[in-house]
């Protein structure tokens, strides 16, 4: 029987299953400690910078329930202007990530592409992530361009010696692969192109609105 293209292997659901519990267990476990904080202290400054991080921490959250139904839900392929994509995939990295430092730069014009959005974002979103809890505390470039009619959405992190050649286990990678091909899109990954820094893109044909 040949496996069908649009349904997810088993052993690639369980990866995304297990690195989105973990995520999100990590980050319950933090607003656990940061209730405990609260209910500790007196001070009215403390209490409103914890309410502030609970209350910033409940968008994180709620950004990451959705970025993991986004893989799982029935979505039509749609005409988008890449502009209006990449501003919604920095917004979502601001929620998701609203702690590391991200370079933007957007340069792909009044480019339109044809793809399931909420999904495509998802996968760059996770793209992100792995880059970030990676390599933390160094800065991360994030650009998108548009050149022989192809779109690409390219993320780079400076590297070290002591890194690991490739942050994605080969599970989770597939399963992104899988998620971006469905709108034709393309994943790669380097190291490359430039020393001392981890590049991975994702790439999709350009459409004529």
């Amino acid at each position: 029987m040949v496996p069908n293209p649009l349904i997810l292997p088993p052993e690639a659901t369980a990866a995304l299953v297990k690195r989105h519990t973990h995520d999100l267990r990590n980050f319950l476990n933090g607003m656990e400690m940061e209730l405990t904080l609260l209910s500790e202290v007196a001070d009215e400054a403390d209490v409103t910078a914890a309410v502030h991080r609970i209350r910033q921490g409940s968008y994180v959250a709620d950004a990451m329930i959705r970025a993991f139904a986004a893989k799982f839900t029935n979505e039509n392929p749609a005409l988008i202007c890449v502009s209006d994509f990449a501003e919604q995939w920095m917004s979502d990295a601001r929620r998701l990530l609203p702690e590391s430092s991200i370079q933007w730069r957007l340069s792909a014009g009044h480019s339109v592409i044809q793809i399931r959005a909420a999904l495509q974002r998802s996968v760059l979103g996770d793209l992100l992530s792995v880059i970030a809890k990676t390599y933390l505390n160094r800065t991360l470039e994030a650009e998108c361009s548009h050149a022989h009619s192809r779109v690409t959405f390219r993320l780079a992190a400076p590297t070290t010696e002591t890194d690991r050649a490739d942050p994605f286990e080969p599970v989770l990678w597939s399963a992104l692969e899988h998620f971006a091909s469905r709108d034709a899109g393309t994943l790669q990954h380097s190291t490359s192109p430039a020393p001392g820094q981890f590049v991975c893109s994702l790439t999709f044909p350009a459409a004529s609105a």
